[in-house]
């Protein structure tokens, strides 16, 4: 057996046309309003009384899927999170001249984990790609720059 679901949010849109100026648009709202109470398995009295719910009908808080949305997004953050920390733990990657683009953009995949957000996103669009624009080139090497700046400063950098 399937428990009722009661959408509380579209029963408070379909109440407030019973306001309206319009005879018509108020018989259909509270004929609407009936057949979701209806549809629902309960009756008035217990979509007022909360406390009196029919153990199957379930009512849907407001903005229930835009928390589960949220979640899941804060969820595949702390994800990421947790993978670029584990990076981190391990010794710096081997920072080597990149000789071309495709050199560059492992390089900066390889060193991801240095990189802001945006930074990571580029760069991993990037592969596969198989010839960049001059304004990718550009964001592409200075990203290059900054991951030569940071082997430096953590001891990354080949012997040549």
């Amino acid at each position: 057996m399937m428990s009722a679901i009661l959408d509380r949010d579209k029963l408070a849109k379909v109440l407030g046309v019973l306001g309206s100026a319009h005879a018509g648009e108020i018989a259909a709202a509270g004929r609407t309003a009936h057949l979701l109470i209806r549809e629902a398995g309960t009756t008035w009295q217990e979509v007022l009384d909360n406390s009196a719910l029919s153990p199957g009908l379930r009512v849907v808080p407001n903005n229930e899927a835009l928390l589960r949305a949220k979640l899941r997004a804060v969820n595949v953050k702390l994800r990421h999170e947790i993978e670029l920390l584990r990076a981190l733990e391990k010794s710096p990657p081997e920072w080597r001249q990149p000789a071309d683009e495709d050199e560059q953009i492992k390089l900066c995949v390889n060193w991801r984990a240095y990189l802001d957000d945006c930074e990571r996103e580029f760069v991993i669009s990037l592969l596969g790609n198989r010839r960049l624009g001059r304004n990718q080139a550009a964001r592409l090497w200075e990203i290059v720059l900054k991951t030569r700046t940071i082997a430096r400063r953590i001891g990354g950098i080949a012997a040549a």
